[in-house]
Protein backbone atom coordinates (compact mmCIF):
# COMPACT_ATOMS: atom_id res chain seq x y z
CA UNK A 1 0.00 0.00 0.00
CA UNK A 2 2.35 2.17 0.67
CA UNK A 3 3.51 1.94 -3.09
CA UNK A 4 0.20 2.84 -3.86
CA UNK A 5 -0.14 6.46 -6.39
CA UNK A 6 -2.42 9.34 -4.98
CA UNK A 7 -5.10 10.10 -8.01
CA UNK A 8 -5.43 13.08 -7.62
CA UNK A 9 -7.18 13.79 -11.00
CA UNK A 10 -10.25 12.50 -8.80
CA UNK A 11 -9.84 15.76 -6.66
CA UNK A 12 -10.88 18.98 -7.19
CA UNK A 13 -7.81 20.36 -5.57
CA UNK A 14 -4.44 21.33 -7.10
CA UNK A 15 -2.29 18.00 -7.14
CA UNK A 16 0.94 19.04 -4.96
CA UNK A 17 -1.33 20.62 -2.18
CA UNK A 18 -3.36 18.03 -2.28
CA UNK A 19 -0.81 14.76 -2.44
CA UNK A 20 1.16 16.48 0.24
CA UNK A 21 -1.69 17.55 2.39
CA UNK A 22 -2.74 14.10 2.10
CA UNK A 23 0.28 12.28 2.78
CA UNK A 24 1.59 14.14 5.90
CA UNK A 25 -0.98 15.35 8.19
CA UNK A 26 -0.88 13.38 11.30
CA UNK A 27 -4.55 12.06 10.92
CA UNK A 28 -5.36 9.02 9.57
CA UNK A 29 -7.08 9.36 6.00
CA UNK A 30 -7.88 7.17 3.44
CA UNK A 31 -9.97 7.12 -0.14
CA UNK A 32 -12.28 4.56 -1.09
CA UNK A 33 -13.83 4.21 -4.27
CA UNK A 34 -17.66 4.18 -4.81
CA UNK A 35 -17.66 0.42 -3.79
CA UNK A 36 -15.89 1.31 -0.48
CA UNK A 37 -12.59 -0.62 -1.38
CA UNK A 38 -9.14 0.89 -0.48
CA UNK A 39 -7.68 3.30 -2.99
CA UNK A 40 -4.93 4.71 -0.60
CA UNK A 41 -4.49 5.51 2.86
CA UNK A 42 -1.94 8.19 4.05
CA UNK A 43 0.75 7.45 6.53
CA UNK A 44 -1.10 8.01 9.67
CA UNK A 45 -3.80 5.31 8.54
CA UNK A 46 -0.83 2.45 7.45
CA UNK A 47 1.04 3.12 10.33
CA UNK A 48 -2.41 2.23 12.32
CA UNK A 49 -3.66 -0.73 9.97
CA UNK A 50 -0.47 -1.63 8.88
CA UNK A 51 -0.96 -4.86 6.80
CA UNK A 52 -4.66 -5.01 6.79
CA UNK A 53 -4.65 -1.72 4.28
CA UNK A 54 -4.09 -3.89 0.83
CA UNK A 55 -5.02 -1.73 -1.79
CA UNK A 56 -8.44 -3.08 -3.62
CA UNK A 57 -10.42 -4.92 -0.59
CA UNK A 58 -13.30 -3.92 1.35
CA UNK A 59 -12.65 -1.52 4.32
CA UNK A 60 -15.99 -2.87 5.86
CA UNK A 61 -14.72 -6.01 5.81
CA UNK A 62 -12.60 -5.57 8.56
CA UNK A 63 -15.09 -3.96 11.02
CA UNK A 64 -16.55 -5.61 13.65
CA UNK A 65 -20.32 -4.20 12.83
CA UNK A 66 -20.37 -3.19 9.13
CA UNK A 67 -23.72 -2.44 9.04
CA UNK A 68 -23.63 0.93 10.10
CA UNK A 69 -21.41 1.87 8.39
CA UNK A 70 -22.74 0.57 5.15
CA UNK A 71 -25.35 2.69 5.67
CA UNK A 72 -23.10 5.76 6.08
CA UNK A 73 -20.79 4.74 3.15
CA UNK A 74 -24.39 5.05 0.98
CA UNK A 75 -25.22 8.41 2.09
CA UNK A 76 -21.78 10.54 1.82
CA UNK A 77 -22.15 8.82 -1.47
CA UNK A 78 -25.26 10.55 -2.01
CA UNK A 79 -23.95 13.89 -1.06
CA UNK A 80 -25.68 13.46 2.28
CA UNK A 81 -24.34 15.15 5.65
CA UNK A 82 -22.22 12.97 7.85
CA UNK A 83 -21.48 12.19 11.27
CA UNK A 84 -19.18 10.61 13.13
CA UNK A 85 -19.95 6.64 13.22
CA UNK A 86 -18.38 4.49 15.96
CA UNK A 87 -16.16 1.90 14.31
CA UNK A 88 -13.97 -1.06 15.90
CA UNK A 89 -11.05 -3.33 13.47
CA UNK A 90 -10.45 -6.60 14.74
CA UNK A 91 -8.37 -8.33 12.35
CA UNK A 92 -5.51 -8.32 14.85
CA UNK A 93 -4.48 -8.93 18.25
CA UNK A 94 -4.91 -5.18 19.00
CA UNK A 95 -8.87 -3.97 18.20
CA UNK A 96 -8.59 -0.49 17.35
CA UNK A 97 -11.88 1.82 18.30
CA UNK A 98 -11.69 4.87 16.36
CA UNK A 99 -15.28 7.62 15.44
CA UNK A 100 -15.13 7.49 11.19
CA UNK A 101 -16.49 10.06 8.68
CA UNK A 102 -17.16 9.60 5.30
CA UNK A 103 -16.83 13.01 2.72
CA UNK A 104 -18.37 12.39 -0.89
CA UNK A 105 -15.22 13.00 -3.58
CA UNK A 106 -16.40 14.18 -6.62
CA UNK A 107 -14.36 14.46 -9.33
CA UNK A 108 -13.95 11.96 -12.94
CA UNK A 109 -14.40 8.90 -10.89
CA UNK A 110 -16.41 10.00 -7.52
CA UNK A 111 -15.15 8.22 -4.59
CA UNK A 112 -15.07 8.88 -0.41
CA UNK A 113 -12.40 10.28 2.06
CA UNK A 114 -12.42 8.26 5.10
CA UNK A 115 -11.00 10.29 7.96
CA UNK A 116 -10.61 8.76 11.47
CA UNK A 117 -10.47 9.86 15.37
CA UNK A 118 -8.61 7.31 17.40
CA UNK A 119 -10.38 6.81 20.31
CA UNK A 120 -8.24 7.68 23.69
CA UNK A 121 -7.19 3.91 25.20
CA UNK A 122 -7.36 2.53 21.58
CA UNK A 123 -4.39 0.40 21.81
CA UNK A 124 -2.56 0.75 17.90
CA UNK A 125 0.76 0.62 16.79
CA UNK A 126 0.78 4.50 16.57
CA UNK A 127 1.49 4.35 20.46
CA UNK A 128 5.32 4.03 20.65
CA UNK A 129 7.69 4.34 17.48
CA UNK A 130 9.80 1.43 17.74
CA UNK A 131 13.22 3.37 16.41
CA UNK A 132 13.12 5.95 18.59
CA UNK A 133 10.87 5.03 21.70
CA UNK A 134 9.11 8.71 21.57
CA UNK A 135 5.33 8.70 21.65
CA UNK A 136 3.14 7.64 17.84
CA UNK A 137 1.02 9.68 16.62
CA UNK A 138 -2.16 8.01 18.12
CA UNK A 139 -0.90 8.87 21.52
CA UNK A 140 0.63 12.24 20.32
CA UNK A 141 -3.01 13.09 19.20
CA UNK A 142 -4.69 12.17 22.18
CA UNK A 143 -2.61 14.47 24.04
CA UNK A 144 -3.02 17.70 21.44
CA UNK A 145 -6.80 16.51 22.10
CA UNK A 146 -6.10 17.53 25.74
CA UNK A 147 -3.70 20.37 25.68
CA UNK A 148 -6.15 22.35 23.33
CA UNK A 149 -9.08 21.45 25.82
CA UNK A 150 -6.73 23.07 28.33
CA UNK A 151 -5.61 25.49 26.33
CA UNK A 152 -9.48 27.09 25.67
CA UNK A 153 -10.12 27.01 29.23
CA UNK A 154 -7.15 28.81 30.76
CA UNK A 155 -7.20 31.41 27.41
CA UNK A 156 -3.85 30.57 27.53
CA UNK A 157 -1.35 29.78 24.31
CA UNK A 158 0.27 26.64 22.94
CA UNK A 159 2.82 25.87 19.72
CA UNK A 160 2.50 22.61 17.70
CA UNK A 161 5.64 22.14 15.45
CA UNK A 162 6.21 19.58 12.77
CA UNK A 163 9.69 18.87 11.42
CA UNK A 164 10.45 17.13 8.33
CA UNK A 165 13.98 15.74 7.35
CA UNK A 166 13.46 16.31 3.76
CA UNK A 167 16.53 14.12 2.35
CA UNK A 168 16.03 11.08 4.69
CA UNK A 169 14.21 8.93 1.49
CA UNK A 170 16.69 9.15 -0.58
CA UNK A 171 19.91 9.11 2.05
CA UNK A 172 17.83 5.71 3.17
CA UNK A 173 17.94 4.65 -0.51
CA UNK A 174 21.78 5.02 -0.99
CA UNK A 175 22.59 3.81 2.31
CA UNK A 176 19.93 1.49 3.30
CA UNK A 177 17.60 1.25 6.26
CA UNK A 178 19.68 0.91 9.18
CA UNK A 179 21.81 4.07 8.24
CA UNK A 180 18.15 5.86 7.82
CA UNK A 181 17.38 4.38 11.67
CA UNK A 182 20.46 5.87 12.77
CA UNK A 183 19.70 9.34 11.21
CA UNK A 184 16.33 9.37 12.77
CA UNK A 185 17.37 8.36 16.29
CA UNK A 186 20.03 11.18 16.20
CA UNK A 187 17.50 13.59 14.97
CA UNK A 188 15.05 12.73 18.19
CA UNK A 189 18.07 13.06 20.44
CA UNK A 190 18.71 16.36 19.02
CA UNK A 191 15.17 17.77 18.93
CA UNK A 192 14.55 15.99 22.99
CA UNK A 193 17.91 18.35 23.98
CA UNK A 194 15.85 21.38 22.85
CA UNK A 195 13.14 20.96 24.69
CA UNK A 196 11.60 20.83 28.10
CA UNK A 197 10.54 17.18 29.61
CA UNK A 198 6.83 18.24 29.94
CA UNK A 199 7.05 19.08 25.95
CA UNK A 200 5.50 16.18 24.15
CA UNK A 201 8.06 14.84 20.93
CA UNK A 202 6.38 12.81 18.18
CA UNK A 203 7.44 10.53 15.42
CA UNK A 204 4.53 10.73 13.32
CA UNK A 205 6.39 7.87 10.71
CA UNK A 206 8.60 8.15 7.98
CA UNK A 207 10.67 11.47 8.04
CA UNK A 208 8.35 13.64 10.15
CA UNK A 209 8.21 14.66 13.85
CA UNK A 210 5.90 16.61 15.74
CA UNK A 211 6.13 18.84 18.87
CA UNK A 212 3.76 20.06 21.21
CA UNK A 213 4.99 23.08 23.26
CA UNK A 214 2.55 23.88 25.94
CA UNK A 215 2.73 27.14 27.93
CA UNK A 216 4.19 29.09 25.44
CA UNK A 217 4.59 32.99 26.05
CA UNK A 218 4.39 33.97 22.81
CA UNK A 219 5.17 33.67 18.81
CA UNK A 220 8.58 35.07 19.64
CA UNK A 221 9.30 32.31 21.76
CA UNK A 222 7.61 29.87 19.61
CA UNK A 223 9.79 30.88 16.46
CA UNK A 224 13.00 30.91 19.07
CA UNK A 225 12.53 27.13 19.61
CA UNK A 226 12.67 26.14 15.88
CA UNK A 227 15.41 28.19 15.32
CA UNK A 228 17.22 26.69 18.11
CA UNK A 229 15.82 23.00 16.45
CA UNK A 230 16.93 24.17 13.20
CA UNK A 231 20.13 24.58 14.13
CA UNK A 232 20.93 21.66 15.80
CA UNK A 233 19.31 19.40 13.40
CA UNK A 234 21.55 21.32 10.54
CA UNK A 235 24.87 20.21 11.89
CA UNK A 236 26.36 16.93 10.06
CA UNK A 237 24.90 13.66 11.56
CA UNK A 238 28.40 11.35 11.43
CA UNK A 239 28.59 8.12 11.71
CA UNK A 240 30.58 4.92 10.38
CA UNK A 241 29.41 4.95 6.84
CA UNK A 242 29.99 8.80 6.80
CA UNK A 243 29.24 12.43 7.03
CA UNK A 244 25.58 13.56 6.45
CA UNK A 245 23.83 16.52 6.07
CA UNK A 246 20.58 17.17 6.59
CA UNK A 247 17.58 18.91 4.63
CA UNK A 248 15.68 20.17 7.40
CA UNK A 249 12.39 22.28 6.97
CA UNK A 250 10.17 23.25 10.29
CA UNK A 251 6.62 24.52 10.45
CA UNK A 252 5.25 26.17 13.43
CA UNK A 253 2.03 27.36 14.37
CA UNK A 254 0.51 28.98 17.74
CA UNK A 255 -3.21 28.31 18.96
CA UNK A 256 -5.52 30.91 20.18
CA UNK A 257 -8.89 31.04 20.74
CA UNK A 258 -11.74 28.68 19.89
CA UNK A 259 -9.44 26.71 17.33
CA UNK A 260 -10.58 23.05 17.09
CA UNK A 261 -7.73 20.64 16.86
CA UNK A 262 -7.91 19.52 12.82
CA UNK A 263 -7.61 23.74 12.30
CA UNK A 264 -4.55 23.74 14.29
CA UNK A 265 -3.09 20.45 12.16
CA UNK A 266 -4.30 22.02 9.18
CA UNK A 267 -2.62 25.17 9.80
CA UNK A 268 1.03 23.30 10.70
CA UNK A 269 0.80 21.41 7.96
CA UNK A 270 0.27 24.62 6.03
CA UNK A 271 3.37 26.37 7.83
CA UNK A 272 5.37 22.90 6.56
CA UNK A 273 4.63 22.56 3.31
CA UNK A 274 5.54 26.52 2.84
CA UNK A 275 9.08 26.05 4.15
CA UNK A 276 9.37 23.36 1.41
CA UNK A 277 8.03 25.07 -1.57
CA UNK A 278 10.45 27.70 -0.06
CA UNK A 279 13.30 25.61 -0.89
CA UNK A 280 13.69 23.80 2.45
CA UNK A 281 16.50 24.08 4.84
CA UNK A 282 14.34 26.63 6.73
CA UNK A 283 11.04 27.41 9.19
CA UNK A 284 8.27 29.16 8.82
CA UNK A 285 5.44 30.05 10.93
CA UNK A 286 1.63 30.77 10.38
CA UNK A 287 -0.03 33.13 12.83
Amino acid sequence: MADSQIRTEDTNVPSDVFVHAFEQVPVPLAILDQQGRWRVANACMRDILGMRIQAGDDWLLCLENPDEMAAAQKSALEGEPQTQIPVQWTASEQALEALASLRRLDGKEPGLLLSLQVLPGSLTPGIQDTVTGLIGHALFMDRLNLAMARQRRNRSELSLMMVSVDNLVPIGAQQGPSTADAIVQEVADRIQSCVRRSDSLARLGGDSFALLFEEVGNSLEAIALAGKIFDALRQDVVLDEGAFSLDISIGTVMARGEQETWQLMQKVDQALYQAQKNGGNTYEMVV
